[in-house]
């Protein structure tokens, strides 16, 4: 019992949710559909350690909001990556303004 006291505040240390308006930020594999678009910026996000724990949600969600945050649309991305020894994962995108 008093584990469970001394790590759940450290678990929701991570957590970030989705900012109004992220969700309709695309996630891209091909490069044609940002043809015409406007670059913005290439973005690099990591997760670590605790945060680790929901690497997939976790990282598709800070990627939204900050490409939200930079008046992005699109995100050109092969998607997050796992890596080890850690563990870490990583998303690198290229934020495209598009429409």
């Amino acid at each position: 019992m008093r584990w469970a006291v001394v790590f759940a505040p450290l678990a929701l240390v991570g957590c970030v949710s989705a900012k109004p308006g992220s969700e309709s930020v695309r996630f891209l594999s091909n490069a044609e559909l940002v043809r015409g678009c406007v670059f913005i910026a290439q973005e690099t996000i990591a997760l670590g350690g605790l945060d680790a724990m929901k690497p997939l949600e976790e990282i598709t969600v800070r990627m939204k909001n900050k490409a939200f945050d930079l008046g992005g649309t699109d995100v050109l991305t092969p998607g997050p990556k796992i890596t080890t020894p850690g563990p870490m994962t990583t998303i690198t995108g290229d934020i495209y303004r598009c429409g």
